[in-house]
C-alpha cells in the first residue's frame, strides 16, 4: 500500500477511544441551564433597573406647561385616527410616570398644519419618558412664552403661511 492509498476495514471490531483533552470538558447540560437563566435574570434585572432609572429622570424633567412633541403612538382623546409623525404640544398635566399632552398644531402655534383635525386635542396616557425633548416647536415656545396659549398668534399664523406658500412657488 502507498501513501497515496486508503483503505479502511469497517467491519473491524476495534472501538476508537475518545483522546483526553481533545475537545475540552464538556460540562453538565443541568449546569449550563443554570447559568444561562442566572444571565437571562441577570439581565432582566439590569433592564428593570434602567427603565427605573429612565422614569426618575423623565418625572424630574418634565413639569405641566413645558412644551414637547409628541410622539406618534399616543392615544387621542375623541380620535379614532392614528398619526406618523411628532405632534407639538404643551404638558397639561403629569400623574406618576403618565402626562396629558394637548396638540398645538395649527399656524397660530407656529405649526405649518392647516385645519389639522386633532387640533388641540388631548393626548391622554403619555409616558414621561417618550415625550420628545428635542427638536421642539420654537413658534409654540413663542406663544408659550408670549401667554397666547389659549388664542394662539395671528402674526405668527401669517409668518408660517406666508413661508408655506413661498415654498411652494
Amino acid at each position: 500500500m502507498t501513501t497515496a492509498q486508503l483503505s479502511f476495514d469497517f467491519d473491524a471490531t476495534v472501538a476508537v477511544a475518545p483522546q483526553p483533552g481533545a475537545k475540552g470538558k464538556r460540562r453538565a447540560p443541568k449546569l449550563e441551564l443554570a447559568e444561562q437563566e442566572a444571565e437571562r435574570l441577570r439581565m432582566a434585572a439590569y433592564w428593570q433597573a434602567k427603565d427605573a432609572e429612565d422614569d426618575a429622570e423623565a418625572r424630574a424633567y418634565w413639569s405641566v406647561g413645558m412644551v414637547t412633541s409628541l410622539p406618534l403612538w399616543c392615544e387621542v382623546q375623541d380620535s379614532s385616527q392614528k398619526y406618523t409623525q411628532m405632534l407639538p404640544g404643551v404638558v397639561e398635566s403629569i400623574d406618576g410616570d403618565l402626562a396629558s399632552v394637548r396638540i398645538y398644531a395649527s399656524p397660530e402655534y407656529g405649526c405649518w398644519l392647516e385645519n389639522y383635525p386633532i387640533h388641540r386635542k388631548l393626548a391622554i396616557n403619555v409616558r414621561l419618558r417618550e415625550l420628545g425633548r428635542y427638536g421642539l416647536s420654537e413658534g409654540l415656545q413663542r406663544v408659550v412664552d408670549s401667554g397666547l396659549l389659549a388664542t394662539g398668534d395671528a402674526a405668527m399664523a401669517a409668518e408660517v403661511r406666508g413661508r408655506e406658500i413661498a415654498q411652494r412657488v
